[in-house]
């Protein structure tokens, strides 16, 4: 019987591993653990990756065991992330690897700094390293990618941002629900010149958020200004650049709001340099509400996202399809709430731009 070596607990001694140790481990007969090792068709697919998995976790040498499994289940998954350095994702990754852990899954993390070139050299490393499925961030300049995933039919999920030409499964936060509330809680200042920094509109997201910052303006009987709107990389000194821009060329405004928390701290740093106060001279609302936020002086009103939630369910969604399920609804989306600090405030004064 094909079997392999295993050290016992004291480490001085070794015994082969067998059908019968998978067997017992499963709880399933010898012949059962025969049939699923040699992928028969009569055996249900749990069983077989119960088998395929005690068969690696005992450390069962057999040629093909070893194909078996490669070809099965890898219990790896890859996650791609647009910026590494941005807190929003830390809690997106400690969601999504919790639940994967509890699933008995590991985990690769990738990085593609929100460029295309990398997020498609990490797809292809991913996939021809056989992993289990995939969750991505996609950085949506291009979606030749996308079209590659699917014609591998390899299991993914999109986290954050979705493609309206894919009907693809993705979990996404309710982006225009918390840019409208934002705006709205503005408008309601009276701060009718609102400044939005926001990302390149090619983000689903940042489309989104327009869409919120838009209807605010009209449900509040204002038409927005398109000039008013401006865009750069989603980075604290992309927006620190922009936004100086936008000084030089003397626009009113007595508000900003901008893409995300990390962005408004490229704004926060100029205002200072400038001398202008938060939220006397001008009042100021983030996206995301990263950890340390509210320890800022003034703390900064946000809205705020639920992180580790966007992670889990991303994670659980893409588990059921490996698993072979078919979900129900393609999109998931996570509801926003609006987090009114101390960086707002009525307009009393003539604006200072």
């Amino acid at each position: 019987m094909p079997s392999a070596k295993r050290k016992t607990e004291g480490g001085s001694t070794f015994r082969r591993v067998t059908m019968k140790d998978i067997a017992v481990r499963v709880g399933v007969s010898i012949n059962t653990v025969s049939k699923a090792l040699t992928n028969k068709p009569d055996i249900s697919s749990r069983t077989k990756e119960l088998v395929f998995k005690a068969a690696h976790d005992l450390g069962y040498a057999y040629e093909v065991v070893t194909k078996s499994w490669a070809l099965r289940k890898t219990r790896v998954v890859g996650l791609l992330i647009a910026d590494n350095s941005n807190p929003f994702f830390s809690k997106v990754v400690k969601g999504v690897e919790a639940t994967l852990q509890q699933h008995g899954y590991a985990l690769i993390l990738c990085n593609t700094n929100e460029d295309y070139a990398r997020e498609k050299s990490a797809i292809e490393v991913l996939v021809n390293q056989g992993v289990d499925g995939i969750i991505l961030t996609p950085v949506q300049s291009r979606d030749e990618d996308i079209a590659y995933l699917l014609s591998k039919k390899a299991p993914f999920v999109l986290l954050g941002r979705h493609f309206s030409s894919y009907n693809v499964p993705s979990v996404i936060s309710s982006d225009r629900d918390g840019a409208y509330r934002a705006v709205d809680h503005l408008l309601r200042l009276g701060h009718t010149r609102i400044l939005f920094l926001n990302a390149y509109h090619h983000i689903s997201s940042a489309e989104e958020r327009l869409e919120g910052y838009q209807a605010a303006h009209r449900d509040n009987g204002i038409e927005p200004d398109p000039a008013l709107v401006r865009y750069s990389d989603p980075k604290m000194e992309s927006t620190y650049n922009e936004l100086k821009s936008v000084l030089l060329e003397g626009l009113d405004f007595s508000a900003i709001f901008t893409f995300s928390d990390m962005m408004m701290l490229g704004v926060i740093r100029l205002l200072h340099e400038k001398g202008i106060a938060v939220p006397h001279d001008l009042s100021i609302i983030g996206f995301d509400d990263i950890d340390f936020v509210s320890l800022l002086t003034p703390p900064l009103t946000t809205v705020s996202q639920d992180t580790f939630r966007l992670g889990s369910e991303s994670a659980l969604l893409l588990i059921r399809m490996i698993n072979g399920e078919q979900p129900e609804g393609i999109t998931r989306v996570v509801p926003t709430r609006l987090v009114i600090r101390g960086s707002t405030a009525r307009r009393s004064n003539p604006s200072p731009m």
